[in-house]
């Protein structure tokens, strides 16, 4: 019985000094706590800033979510350069086939083509897109192409057209870097094509009439005046010189004879 009475003071005593540790270790949390506010409360805004940075990339979560199983993104395409019909004069127009169920925000905004044009020099002819980074993007807005139809990708049906025209001088030649960027209407924001920050590129040679039709005729002209003017004024000098040579041969002949 003693030792069983011992036992339980020595419990005891051990629950006392696990208490009086905890209470040193709450008062020794406040101290520290109540001396470095700004530190709790720049923690509390980082560790709440991932949940709403979580809340604003999910513009559209259930939107984004039907597509996706759907395959409606995957199934949609931008053109790629060999699908590309560069008019001979004009912009340059881009087209994307996109599925009936998406239906795309027309704002500038929030649907976009971008494009930059490059030149790249003997030794930047390799350049990839590190490289070029530091060009500066423009942007076009798209518009839906009215009566016409596109087959989508992987066989899933028909979809509709949307074009952005590119507004590309005749006369600047280079490289047309080009990549896209849509929105739904719903709220799903900015899907990339093609994915990963990577774009297209297309080859854009020179376009612009080399002259007009007046300085045509005027070339023409001055090359007739001078080649056919030329001619004459030589083939006069020819005959001249034949002309002088008989009265030469004349004048000996007379004064042989005589």
């Amino acid at each position: 019985m003693a030792d069983l009475t011992t036992k339980v003071n020595l419990c005891e005593k051990k629950e006392i000094a696990n208490g009086d540790q905890i209470n040193k270790l709450d008062s020794r949390m406040d101290t520290y706590l109540s001396k470095l506010k700004d530190d709790v409360d720049h923690i509390a805004v980082r560790n709440n800033g991932v949940a709403f940075y979580m809340i604003k990339i999910a513009d559209n979560p259930r939107e984004r979510a039907d597509l996706e199983m759907s395959n409606v993104v995957r199934n949609q395409f931008i053109y790629e350069p060999s699908q590309i019909a560069i008019p001979a004069s004009g912009d340059i127009p881009i087209e994307m086939c996109l599925d009936n169920s998406f239906a795309i925000d027309l704002t500038e905004e929030n649907s976009h083509v971008m494009y930059r044009m490059v030149k790249p020099s003997r030794q930047q002819s390799d350049f990839g897109p590190m490289e070029w980074s530091k060009e500066v993007w423009s942007k076009a807005d798209f518009s839906v192409v009215k009566g016409e139809t596109c087959e989508l990708l992987n066989e899933s049906g028909q979809g509709y057209k949307v074009v952005a025209n590119l507004p590309i001088e005749d006369d600047e030649n280079g490289k047309l870097h080009y990549k896209s960027k849509i929105s739904t209407l719903g709220g799903t924001q900015k899907i990339e094509y093609p994915p990963n920050s990577q774009y297209h590129e297309l080859k854009i040679e020179y376009r612009a009439p080399f002259g007009s039709l007046f300085g045509s005729i005027m070339l023409f002209m001055t090359v007739v005046v001078f080649v056919w003017g030329g001619l004459g004024v030589c083939l006069r000098m020819m005959m001249g010189d034949e002309e002088i040579k008989e009265a030469i041969l004349d004048a000996e002949f007379v004064e042989d004879s005589s």
